[in-house]
């Protein structure tokens, strides 16, 4: 039975970017994907992009490929990223360029795009497509602010496709994250649209390495004391097999764990409903999911089942909110939670004194209530806390405003107030997510094959 390797080397832009080089060099793999993108990723490319056309895709992905080309073609392996976050086009061009300056002119680019609704936003409204808010219920028309970007989300053939066309690497816009791993699967195996059990078996192994080293020992919550070596942490390889077994490793030699308990705690990230987490090319079903120890950090993964996937794809919005500014004050032991509390409290009613409006706060004291909120059980009084106070207001203007008022409490306000590194912040256009669904008979991905020019 026919079985291929596919590491994942990244969770997010700003992830571990060695983790690419040390798969690589680690054993034999036949595929990699590197997933980039989250829905505010989205947003922070589109700006960068509306300020330089030539951008719009992270900016340390071709330094990483000075490093990367030549080990991919020495040991042929294939690359799947959607890093073309914006401008997937000019990414493939970038990565064309840098081969040919490594002295592989002949690098095939696979290129999937389509993905930005934004050029045929009015297009797509005037003909009655509403991108209801799928968390409110709002029609966009009722945003409350201009919109910032708004990408489909496609599935895995596209991305079969272009590796079928014989991409040496395949650059994508916004592609489902489990996509990246699915599509190898789909070429190598030649899976069909309705074979939705093993669509789902795919579905799951992209799911699994789609986080990175989140799927091999970090982040890991069920033990991570017993975690060995998490300084060289090798990240996750999924054997897939053209029956659809899975089998989860990591590479011998490396640092991390493999075990039931770690692969369950990666397969229940941003699973909603299990009997169907929905993607664009298959419903899955993880009900009758069984999580087998082989030993040796080797995880069997089998019983995934797949129901027709739906007739709409996410779409991924965003607009500007407003000004968001971030401030606060540090206080110490004694009673240092009932003084940042109280501050927290002052600071409110002099800025109502003041007249300074703001639409929304949200108080925070870190070293008590900053990450379980509500939930948190107060305790011992701690050593120092920070009390960090984020304002929503409708311009930077108000906000220097809320920034120069909670410095003054240093010496106006409550006792042993000391101001963090950073006592003036910059105010920051907030970025709302939209999220929203449109039909597949309004949006084609598009996939072309760049260089090869030997």
């Amino acid at each position: 039975m026919k079985t291929i390797r596919i590491g994942g080397a990244l969770g997010y832009w700003g992830d571990r970017t060695d983790a690419l080089i040390d798969l690589l060099n680690g054993g034999p793999l036949d595929y990699v994907m590197m997933d980039y993108l989250a829905e505010i990723t989205m947003s922070i490319l589109q700006k960068q992009r509306k300020e330089d056309p030539q951008t719009g895709y992270p900016a340390d992905f071709i330094p990483l490929m000075r490093q990367a080309i030549p080990l991919l073609h020495q040991k042929r392996v294939r690359l799947v990223t959607n890093a073309g976050g914006m401008n997937p086009l000019g990414l493939a061009q970038a990565l064309i360029h840098e081969a040919k300056g490594l002295g592989r002119p002949g690098l095939r680019v696979g290129v999937v795009y389509g993905d930005d609704l934004m050029p045929r936003l009015a297009e797509l409204t005037a003909r009655g497509i509403d991108f209801i808010n799928l968390d409110t219920g709002a029609p966009q028309r009722e945003m409350p602010g201009p919109i910032t970007s708004a990408n489909v989300y496609f599935g895995a053939f596209p991305v079969a496709e272009a590796l079928s066309a014989g991409a040496d690497i395949v650059v994508t816009g916004r592609v489902n994250d489990a996509a990246l791993a699915l599509g190898p699967a789909i070429h190598e195996f030649k899976w069909k649209p309705d074979q939705y059990d093993l669509l789902a078996c795919g579905t799951i192994a992209g799911h699994l390495i789609e986080c990175g080293g989140q799927a091999s020992g970090g982040n890991f919550n069920g033990g991570w004391q017993r975690v060995p070596d998490l300084d060289r942490l090798g990240f996750p390889i999924a054997e897939l097999g053209e029956d659809g077994s899975l089998v989860m490793t990591i590479h011998p030699g490396q640092g991390g764990l493999m075990t039931p308990a770690v692969v369950k705690e990666q397969l229940l990230y941003e699973i909603g409903d299990p009997s169907a987490y929905v993607v664009p090319d298959v419903t899955c079903d993880l009900t009758e999911l069984e999580v087998d120890d082989l030993g040796n950090n080797r995880v069997r993964v089998k019983g995934t089942k797949g129901h027709p996937p739906p007739s709409h794809y996410k779409v991924s919005m965003s607009y500007e909110g407003g000004y968001r500014i971030v401030t606060g004050l540090i206080y110490t032991w004694p009673d240092c939670i009932a003084k940042a509390k109280a501050s927290s409290e002052l600071i409110l009613k002099r800025l109502a004194r003041l007249g300074v409006p703001y639409r929304d706060v949200l108080v925070s004291i870190f070293g008590s209530d900053a990450v379980h909120g509500p939930m948190s059980q107060g305790g011992k009084d701690p050593d120092e806390v920070y009390l960090r106070m984020a304002f929503l207001v409708d311009d930077p203007v108000t906000a220097d405003r809320i920034s120069r008022e909670v410095i003054t409490h240093v010496l106006c306000g409550i006792p042993t107030g000391c101001l963090p590194d950073v006592f003036r912040p910059a105010p920051h256009h907030q970025i709302v997510y939209w999220p929203s669904l449109i039909p597949k008979s309004e949006v084609t991905p598009v996939v072309k094959i760049t260089g090869g020019a030997a």
